[in-house]
């Protein structure tokens, strides 16, 4: 079962969009079974053909015919990828971080796929899809990649071409006006063209330590051979470092449902909750005894609802509040 798509908080830009061109958002997403509620969870995810479809029926619903190109002009391309999104901007350069999104992307996004292309002093990230590619989709990704782009380098980049395989529209100018180049209509593939000296731009946001933690993250794939608990430990410590604590954003790299995982944990005479709350636990105590990270800083990054939320947890199995606990234990360092 293809666990890959986006976070449903993701979809509230879509909303936005229906929205603002008179349209109404709600039978939409009942037509996907999706609730407005669903979209405050940040990880409830919503395959990638559910999130097409959405596209493709905003579009219809509101007769605008390039809908999935002003979503894309809605993404925060600082948080729209999660973890991929911080590996990529931590990259030393254009090049490097092309090459990470291109890898990875496969992690949050099934049925496309993006490549580099580097010929002479030309360079093509392209982009291929599975099956027939829908108009609104061609149109999403590449005004997204373009905005990436742009964004990596604080908009001191132009591509010299956009390839786009859909036919030309009758009115073309939404499109050029979201690019600062050529338009190519009913091209052989989908892209963006610019010159490959572009490549070894180096990037104002790198971070090397960020990103060597980063790819320990996405790089630890699944492991037939790790007994179970031990590999749902290991990705719930990973999901912590990216902020993330639910089942959901774990079962992502396992081959199995969330169904069938639950089944399993039980089997082994634990759940999913138990091993999380170990983790965090492990993860309070070393931070508390180490660090001077704060209380709510804290409680933060281990997915606690608030600060109360996390003080009952921890006492409940460390016998003391958060913060007395660290000034007992900090004393015999």
């Amino acid at each position: 079962m293809d666990k890959t798509g986006a976070r449903a908080a993701a979809l509230v830009e879509l909303v936005d969009v229906v929205s603002e061109l008179g349209g109404d958002p709600e039978p939409l997403l009942a037509a996907e079974a999706l609730r407005p509620a669903d979209l405050l969870d940040p990880e409830h995810i919503v395959p990638a053909v559910t999130v097409g479809r959405l596209m493709a029926a905003g579009a219809v619903q509101t007769g605008f015919p390039h809908f999935g190109a002003m979503l894309a002009t809605r993404r925060d391309m600082r948080s729209y990828l999660g973890t991929l999104g911080k590996l990529v901007w931590s990259a030393p350069d254009l090049g490097t971080a092309l090459e990470e999104f291109s890898r990875y992307i496969q992690i949050h996004i099934a049925g496309s796929q993006w490549q580099l292309d580097v010929e002479g002093s030309l360079a093509r990230f392209r982009n291929e899809f599975r099956q027939t590619p829908p108009t609104q989709g061609v149109e999403h990704n590449i005004v997204l990649a373009y905005r990436l782009m742009k964004a990596l380098t604080f908009g001191s980049w132009s591509p010299s071409f956009v390839y786009l395989s859909t036919s030309r529209p009758q009115k073309d100018g939404y499109l050029k006006r979201l690019f600062d180049c050529p338009v190519v209509f009913g091209a052989s593939f989908n892209g963006i063209e610019f010159h490959a000296s572009d490549l070894a731009r180096p990037l104002a946001t790198a971070d090397r330590q960020l990103s060597g933690i980063l790819h320990a993250y996405v790089d630890d794939s699944h492991d037939p051979s790790r007994d179970l608990v031990e590999e749902v430990s290991s990705l719930i410590e990973k999901n912590l470092l990216a902020g993330v604590c639910s089942i959901d954003a774990v079962v992502r790299f396992l081959p199995y449902a969330k169904s069938t995982l639950q089944r399993k944990l039980a089997a082994r005479g634990t759940s999913y909750q138990r091993i999380l709350d170990e983790c965090r636990d492990r993860r309070a105590r070393d931070a508390l005894a180490h660090t001077e990270i704060s209380i709510g800083q804290l409680s933060d990054s281990l997915g606690y609802a608030n600060i109360d939320a996390f003080s009952r947890a921890f006492k409940k199995r460390a016998g003391a509040s958060p913060r007395a606990w660290r000034k007992v234990n900090r004393q015999r360092l």
